[in-house]
């Protein structure tokens, strides 16, 4: 029987995913993702096709991937994470009709559009203006699906330079999450259309489902409601909710109050389960984590009047801890380097199986830094983190790809994007993106660990190096030994201004007793840190900037260290 290679992928990938306003939208767009690529799987199995890329069976040829078997059975999946990419090759017998597997994933779109229509919008539609035309076209001109028969491994992104799937221009408002679309209501009125919005949120079973701000389209609608309506389709056990930035960022410092001071910590909990206040967060636990951030409690407008005196008592409760947690937290993304190059030279099979074994360490390591795992597929994984973990993270995941690829030579790349509680995730993730892309892989070559800031203001400060110097002699961890407080803002600026006037003009040897001198002036006469201390210091720098791809127009060390005493503050302390 002759064989051919079938080629699909679905998209659009980043827009869908990335256009979120909540974590629980980012998980959601991850997880629609790869069910509905494993649609298409089953449907190449059921017509008696193999599935060469990605791996998902054994050696015996059985279907181990969760999200497949429960597409081939027909049942819900046992499990909600994203774990398959969005593209896959595929052995087909020379019968097989290409257009069936575009076929399931329409079907199954339409299905789970369709439970959220009628659970949540049909009832109300009558307050919109033509609000089920819109839902329709948006819903049924959303994806691309591109397929391509033959044995190039490049066939593929040779097939998707045609381009012919676009959207068309849509006029009325447009959706607050997903801007290119119009949101549903259809009203040009604003009255009628906040009728119609009063009227969706009123019938949902939450107040956190939909804020009074959120007009959406139907794309981002399907990814907010799904999970609420996922068990009248079928699905138990789907998280309604999911941890929010607020929690992500107070849950270490949460924690060491529990175990550090627990008379205060179940004191203050005693207290903040009885708060109640405006734009509660999407929490998880029985108190919100946004009453361990003074700003909640000395922002009056939040309260009602009969919280006035608990707001107080828990605010004088905050005052008399010695720290306080800071608002931040880590978005981490890794890639693979050259995949497709891979693919070509080593074969399908191969990639795939090192790829399988990679994505399942991956899970383990985001649980064991306490952070949430979004998404984890092939070479791609997607991570919410405490900052102060990210790290630990980022390196026991870059071993694991290493022992997984070392007999192909594959690398991997990666971005830890430390970001305000409050900056919105839809500006977040693509520069996440844009960062590991232009940065990591692009300005340095490839095999590197970028890192970036994000503070209430935009993007504060990047830097990149490749993964062996940070790894080799530790420099990050000997250098937060010294961050917090050695090292000072006027070392800091110093070092910026010189790396302005010399660039890569000034060997790397000279700049050790340049560093040293500047180092020594930053000190009081009493409180310069010992030789050795000065000198681990200098040499920890001299590592990260031998990570610097040649390119780079400076040596980094500025932006080295401002990210780097910024991860060193793991807490606000309070004088």
């Amino acid at each position: 029987m002759a064989l051919r290679k079938f080629h699909f992928a679905l998209g659009p990938v980043q827009s869908f995913v990335s256009q979120s306003r909540r974590t629980r939208d980012l998980w959601a767009g991850s997880f629609i993702i790869s069910h509905l690529t494993a649609q298409a799987m089953a449907n190449v199995i059921q017509q008696g096709g193999r599935i060469e890329f990605p791996a998902i069976s054994n050696q015996s040829g059985r279907v181990t991937d969760v999200l497949v078997a429960a597409a081939i059975n027909g049942t819900p999946p046992a499990h909600f994470l994203g774990t398959i990419p969005n593209r896959f090759v595929a052995e087909v017998p020379e019968a097989f009709d290409p257009a069936q597997p575009v076929q399931a994933v329409s079907r199954e779109w339409q299905n789970i559009a369709r439970h959220v229509w009628d659970a949540s919008i049909a009832p109300y539609a009558h307050y919109g203006n033509q609000t089920q035309q819109i839902w329709a076209r948006q819903v049924d001109t959303f994806w691309e699906m591109t397929w391509a028969l033959g044995d190039d491994m490049d066939l593929l992104d040779r097939r998707k330079n045609w381009r012919t799937h676009t959207w068309l221009p849509e006029e009325g408002v447009k959706c607050v999450m997903m801007p290119q679309f119009q949101e549903i209501s259809g009203q040009w009125a604003s009255q009628k259309r906040q009728a119609f919005w009063h009227a969706v949120k009123a019938g949902l079973a939450s107040d956190l489902d939909l804020k009074d701000d959120e007009h959406l389209c139907a794309i981002a609608l399907i990814k907010r409601l799904y999970p609420v309506v996922a068990e009248k389709y079928g699905w138990t056990g789907v998280p309604a909710t999911y941890p929010s930035t607020i929690e992500l960022a107070v849950s270490s410092w949460r924690e060491r109050q529990r175990r550090e001071n627990p008379k205060w910590y179940q004191a203050y909990i005693h207290l903040a389960r009885h708060a109640k206040f405006k734009d509660m967060s999407e929490g998880r636990h029985d108190v919100d984590p946004a009453l361990f951030y003074k700003g909640t409690l000395t922002n009056r407008e939040l309260w009602a009047p009969e919280m006035e005196e608990l707001r107080r008592q828990m605010q004088q409760a905050l005052d008399a801890m010695p720290s306080r947690p800071t608002p931040y937290y880590a978005v981490l993304l890794m890639d693979g380097d050259h995949l497709g190059s891979l693919l070509q030279s080593q074969g399908g099979a191969r990639v795939s199986e090192a790829l399988a074994q990679f994505t399942h360490e991956v899970p383990p390591i985001i649980k064991a830094a306490s952070g949430t795992l979004v998404y984890a597929g092939g070479d791609d994984v997607l991570a919410l983190l405490p900052r102060e973990n990210v790290l630990q993270a980022a390196f026991s995941l870059r071993q694991s790809y290493q022992k997984a690829m070392h007999q192909l030579g594959g690398t991997i790349s990666g971005t830890a994007l430390f970001a305000h509680m409050h900056a919105p995730l839809t500006t977040l993730i693509p520069t996440a993106h844009k960062i590991l892309d232009q940065t990591a892989k692009d300005g340095n070559g490839r095999d590197s660990l970028a890192l970036a800031i994000w503070n209430s203001g935009g993007l504060d400060v990047s830097w990149v190096s490749k993964w062996d110097p940070l790894i080799a002699d530790m420099p990050l961890q000997r250098l937060s030994q010294y961050l917090g407080d050695t090292v000072s803002s006027q070392f800091l600026f110093k070092v910026q201004e010189l790396e302005r006037r010399l660039g890569n003009a000034l060997p790397l040897e000279d700049w050790v007793p340049l560093l040293m001198s500047e180092l020594r002036k930053s000190f009081d006469d009493e409180g310069v840190p010992s030789l050795a201390a000065l000198q681990d210091i200098i040499h920890a720098l001299i590592t990260l900037s031998q990570g610097r791809n040649e390119i780079t127009q400076n040596l980094g060390l500025s932006s080295a260290l401002k990210v780097l005493r910024f991860i060193a503050k793991d807490q606000e302390v309070i004088v």
